[in-house]
């Protein structure tokens, strides 16, 4: 009932399907960024934040039809996550394409502001496509692409692009 009624508010970016589940404890930043196929689901505590600049109104989290995720799910966004199609992923994963700061040669004077004052800095966006397999408690860094139908095993860190149909393990 929650994703019905976020929808029928507008909630989310224009284009966004229908039948979408939110389990309990739902946090968006910026949903108008947001954009949401067919029949995704997320199980309860979802975190879903999209920081474009001056909250543009461009999509940033872009999420295929039939695409599922378990619970304590954070997708976040500067550049761009797109995820396809049939995703299904399990619970306590993270996907962001920021982080906060970036080492570099004034990282003394920005190491003296707390972690949530420090500019964003990415990579890149990511792309995971469609028919992926994402097992609990993974991480997702920026930059990267998951090809079609690979599996991120469970307790992945994925920091560089991983191919089609590949079985992905690294911890």
């Amino acid at each position: 009932m929650r994703g019905k009624l976020l929808f029928f508010l507008g909630a989310f970016a224009n284009g966004s399907g229908s039948k979408i589940v939110f389990g309990r404890g739902l946090r968006m930043i910026n949903s108008k960024a947001l954009k949401l196929g067919e029949r995704v689901n997320f199980g309860v505590m979802a975190r879903l934040e999209c920081y474009g600049q001056n909250d543009a109104p461009e999509t940033l989290i872009s999420i295929g039809s039939g695409t599922s995720f378990g619970d304590y799910c954070h997708i976040g966004s500067t550049t761009g996550v797109k995820i396809g199609r049939n995703v299904l992923g399990g619970s306590n994963i993270l996907i962001v394409d920021h982080n906060h700061g970036s080492p570099s040669s004034d990282l003394k004077n920005k190491i003296s502001l707390e972690p949530r004052n420090r500019p964003l800095s990415s990579k890149g966006p990511i792309t995971i496509n469609d028919n992926v397999w994402i097992g609990d408690n993974c991480v997702i860094l920026s930059g990267v692409e998951i090809g079609e139908g690979a599996i991120i095993a469970a307790n992945s860190v994925v920091t560089s692009d991983v191919a089609p149909f590949e079985l992905f393990i690294k911890r």
